[in-house]
């Protein structure tokens, strides 16, 4: 079986690095990450990606939400949301996208 290719959209670099590591150590490819929403848009339109993990809140803007329903409108793979913001309203839009 290939190995699955991700795309890491996440604002602060540390965190990025540390899922990379995590997922690679799982065996799985990161094929790119995107650090904000412009960058993280090139990605989805560019690459050939099996999986995203997107943050919800980029910057201090809720910007993953308008990544993930790009993602969720080309319906080409699942994305998983990353976050630790538990604002009931941002959560309840977060699932309209069908995240994985």
């Amino acid at each position: 079986m290939a190995r699955q290719s991700i795309l890491i959209i996440e604002d602060d670099p540390l965190v990025a690095a540390s899922i990379k590591t995590a997922l690679e150590g799982l065996d799985f490819s990161v094929l790119a990450m995107a650090y904000d929403y412009v960058e993280a848009m090139d990605k989805i339109l560019l690459e050939d990606i099996d999986l995203a993990f997107v943050d919800i809140n980029l910057h201090g803007r809720f910007e993953g939400l308008e990544i993930a329903r790009t993602i969720h409108r080309q319906g080409k793979y699942p994305f998983i949301f990353l976050t630790a913001y538990a604002d009931r309203k941002i959560l309840d839009e977060a699932k309209q996208y069908q995240p994985a």
